[in-house]
């Protein structure tokens, strides 16, 4: 128990605290690898949490300031063990550069000769010199060795600085790594376990193909299971997509970056692509009468779709929107509207289309 509250409680309340706040929190551990962000960090950046845990901000959001900054601001924070804040130059996701008002502190346990981790805000929220320069005083007194304030007294300065809404959870003699690594940083490595055991999968079946085999074996019920329940319990199309899916998967192993998700959450997305492009070549199919069908040679049954597409019998505009319609998926509107034309010449190419396919299939 802390203060009172069960430990879910205590990190319940202060993740609520810190994802209410205003201005950025992160802490990294002593190398700068991201372990845990808050809510307007990903605001702030454009980066989600995802994709920030387990990275290093310098390269995702910084890395923007001369060499000789960097130096002073790791021999500030690392060798000398002092805080050290800065107006920067960040860049968010989608390119775009801004200024940021950023302080970072080692976070030293108790007996510890070296910091547990290292703290960082971004003050985007204070404006005016004033505040910023009264900031700037306030952080380097509460983070430096000689601080007078303990560790409970710095959780109520982090959260009344951040701008949040609550209120700190009392910590009861805990420290301030310790409650860091409780609530905030163990909760994170867990939900991204998955992921980092998956980036390990991943780079051995990489560097040999051979050991894809371990990727298949972990998520193949998970994939399989996926398509039963799309295709109406049939055990031989759920398999054939399934092994659809990981031959994609398998292909392009090479250039896979994981980001922000498990290697399963991609796997679905790209049996997601699979099944919608197993239902458009389905409603291919239903652009054909039925009753045309006992019609139709052997032979021409095993045209492919792309095939057909390619008749020398449609002309250019029949062929553009037979694609868009039944390989793209647009509507008849979208159609029109893309090719200037109105949406009953769009029916009119369309219908002569699907006429010139029956014939080609009936021969």
């Amino acid at each position: 128990m802390v203060g009172g509250m069960s430990f879910m409680e205590t990190a319940d309340t202060l993740n609520k605290a810190l994802n209410s706040s205003l201005g950025v929190f992160l802490i990294s551990d002593p190398s700068g690898t991201a372990l845990y962000a808050n809510l307007a960090t990903e605001k702030r950046t454009g980066f989600s949490v995802g994709e920030i845990i387990g990275k290093a901000p310098g390269k995702l959001w910084g890395g923007q300031m001369p060499r000789a900054f960097y130096n002073k601001l790791w021999a500030t924070i690392g060798e000398k063990q002092i805080p050290f804040v800065a107006t920067v130059t960040n860049v968010r996701k989608d390119k775009a550069r801004y200024p940021e008002l950023m302080a970072i502190a080692p976070i030293i346990g108790k007996g510890k000769k070296t910091p547990d981790y290292f703290i960082a805000f971004e003050m985007s929220h204070l404006e005016g010199k004033a505040p910023r320069e009264r900031f700037e005083r306030e952080f380097q007194k509460v983070f430096s060795k000689k601080g007078a304030l303990n560790d409970e007294d710095r959780l109520r300065y982090i959260l009344q600085t951040l701008g949040s809404k609550h209120a700190a959870p009392r910590m009861e003699g805990k420290s301030l790594p310790e409650i860091f690594r409780e609530t905030l940083v163990g909760p994170f490595e867990e939900r991204f376990r998955a992921r980092k055991v998956d980036h390990e999968l991943i780079l051995a079946a990489q560097t040999d193909p051979k050991q894809f085999q371990a990727l298949y074996n972990k998520y193949r019920h998970t994939i399989f299971v996926y398509f039963m329940r799309h295709a109406e319990g049939n055990i031989e199309i759920a398999e054939d997509l399934a092994q659809d899916t990981f031959y994609r998967a398998l292909r392009y192993l090479e250039n896979f970056r994981l980001t922000n998700a498990s290697y399963g959450t991609y796997l679905l997305r790209v049996a997601h692509n699979v099944l919608i492009n197993y239902f458009r070549k389905k409603q291919f199919l239903s652009i054909i009468d039925e009753t045309i069908l006992d019609k139709v040679t052997p032979e021409v049954c095993q045209l492919s779709e792309d095939t057909l597409w390619q008749s020398p019998s449609l002309l250019t505009t029949e062929r553009k929107v037979l694609s868009m319609k039944y390989q793209e998926g647009f509507s008849i509107h979208e159609i029109a509207t893309m090719l200037g034309k109105s949406e009953n010449a769009v029916k009119l190419h369309l219908s002569r289309a699907r006429k010139k396919l029956r014939n080609t299939l009936i021969g």
